[in-house]
């Protein structure tokens, strides 16, 4: 079972973060988290991240996209975080005995969970989200009302409760990405580096301050040009 109670000081920053796809899930929903935390490696030394879906033949996307897993359900290695897309093929998913086994195995063992979209909806009908704070997209939260089980905050981008992490529709999976990294600004990575600034670094790299929550980056910022560096200044 899922320990909802986890707190911030048992939580070390991950060293894997898998994102499972499937059969018409959207893309915006897992390439949005996708680019920040390939970000997060590439500037910060962030974790290894890689797709994991019931096998590793070609995805077909919900608008087109073609995506190769990188792993099947049976030989995916470890990890510490999933990422949960949403989309029209998330029924599917529920319908499917070996993607509920892997899921329900997975999201128990996991140290978090993060929800993108409709992905939320997915954890909702394998009754993960009882006794939590939760949103999705808009269009959506009716049926997540009828979970009476469940807390919906329509009024977040993003809700963070325990080991769970839900956002609304499409693009907030990037504003909960950014959160969830500095989520271990406190903490240190796998080789004891400082995780303090990365969150900014990602923002800074992926000019993406759309709400105007400006994250810090730990960088020489006279290297940048005067329009961003204002900005984080």
């Amino acid at each position: 079972m899922i320990d909802i109670h986890a707190t911030q000081a048992q939580r070390i920053a991950p060293r894997r973060i898998a994102f499972f796809i499937f059969p018409d899930v959207e893309e915006q929903d897992f390439v949005g988290p996708w680019e920040c935390f390939g970000l997060w490696r590439l500037e910060a030394n962030g974790p290894e991240i890689f797709t994991v879906a019931r096998g590793t033949n070609l995805v077909r996307c919900a608008h087109g996209l073609q995506v190769q897993p990188d792993y099947s359900f049976a030989a995916c290695p470890s990890f510490d975080a999933l990422v949960i897309p949403g989309g029209k093929g998330r029924r599917e998913v529920v319908a499917c005995e070996e993607s509920k086994a892997f899921l329900e195995k997975n999201c128990g063992d996991a140290q978090d969970i993060l929800t993108v979209c409709t992905g939320s909806l997915i954890l909702n009908d394998l009754q993960m989200l009882n006794g939590l704070r939760a949103t999705t997209h808009w269009e959506f939260l009716g049926e997540l009302r009828r979970n009476s089980a469940v807390t919906v905050d329509e009024g977040k981008r993003f809700v963070h409760d325990g080991r769970i992490w839900t956002s609304g529709g499409v693009f907030s999976g990037v504003d909960l990405a950014l959160a969830y990294i500095d989520s271990f600004s406190d903490t240190a990575g796998p080789d004891g580096s400082p995780r303090q600034g990365d969150a900014g670094k990602v923002q800074l790299f992926a000019e993406y301050i759309p709400n105007r929550r400006v994250y810090s980056p730990c960088i020489d910022l006279s290297k940048v040009p005067p329009h961003i560096r204002t900005i984080f200044s």
